[in-house]
């Protein structure tokens, strides 16, 4: 999806659910024992493990992966995403991207999202071009 599907006012998610805000993924990544000085932009939360806690378990992951455990449910697989600009896919097996609804506040053309990646042990907070294709999770409200 990309973002403007993602954050449409009739909502993607089911009643009940809706896309995470960037807040209430850094909510997440705390739980998961981030350090709140630690959430800036960029790849984080190596030391904590914390891509490894949010990433489903072998074989989805290819190699070198990570120690993926999933200890805590989200079952993140590596979906790959699809580029802005040509509409080409790539990243499957190696990289799951989610996109966030929260705009990116330094540079409003793009969008706040998560990435986990096969040979990273941390999760990246990054923005990009709001027509990337990212996957979304739903979360309940």
């Amino acid at each position: 999806y990309n973002w403007f599907a993602a954050t449409d006012p009739r909502g993607l998610c089911p009643n009940g659910w809706h896309v995470p805000s960037d807040v209430e993924w850094q909510s997440l990544e705390e739980f998961l024992g981030m350090p709140t000085n630690a959430l800036p932009f960029g790849w984080r939360g190596e030391s904590e493990n914390i891509g490894d806690q949010l990433k489903s378990p072998p074989p989805a992951w290819n190699p070198p992966a990570t120690v993926s455990n999933n200890s805590s449910g989200f079952s993140g697989t590596p979906s790959g995403r699809r580029h802005h600009d040509d509409g080409a896919f790539e990243g499957l097996g190696n990289a799951g991207q989610w996109w966030s609804s929260t705009q990116n506040p330094l540079a409003p053309p793009t969008a706040l999202f998560r990435e986990l990646n096969s040979n990273r042990s941390g999760i990246a907070r990054v923005a990009k071009e709001k027509e990337t294709g990212f996957s979304v999770r739903c979360v309940k409200d």
